[in-house]
C-alpha cells in the first residue's frame, strides 16, 4: 500500500467515527481536518502531524519524527511532526491523538 493510500484509509475510517471531521489541503497535499483546521496532512512519503507532545513519539519507538519545515527556508510549523512511512503502522493512532490534541485546544 502506498503512503497515499494509507493516509486516505486512515482519513476515512477516521470520518465514519468521528462525523464532523472534513477532507481538506494544506500546502497543496491532502490533509484531515477538524472545524477547519488540519491536523494530519500526508506529504510525499510521510504523514505530518500536530502534536504537542514531542514524547508522544518517543514512547512509540519512533526515533525519526522531525519538525516540519515545509518550505526548506529555516521556518518550522510549530508543534508540526514529520512521521516517515517507516512508522505506517503507528500513523492510524498517530492521527487519532493529533485529532484529540486539536479537539482538547479548540473545543
Amino acid at each position: 500500500m502506498s503512503p497515499l493510500a494509507l493516509f486516505l484509509s486512515i482519513m476515512y475510517n477516521l470520518e465514519k467515527r468521528h462525523t464532523h471531521l472534513a477532507r481538506g489541503s494544506m500546502l497543496s497535499a491532502p490533509a484531515i481536518e477538524y472545524k477547519g483546521r488540519a491536523f494530519a496532512v500526508c506529504c510525499q512519503d510521510r504523514m505530518i502531524v500536530k502534536l504537542h507532545d514531542p514524547e508522544v513519539f518517543s514512547d512509540r519507538g519512533i526515533h525519526a519524527a522531525p519538525e516540519y519545515h515545509p518550505f526548506n527556508n529555516g521556518v518550522v510549523l510549530k508543534s508540526w511532526r514529520q512521521v516517515p512511512f517507516y512508522y505506517h503502522s503507528d500513523w492510524a493512532d498517530l492521527a487519532e491523538l493529533a485529532l484529540d490534541a486539536l479537539r482538547e485546544e479548540i473545543g
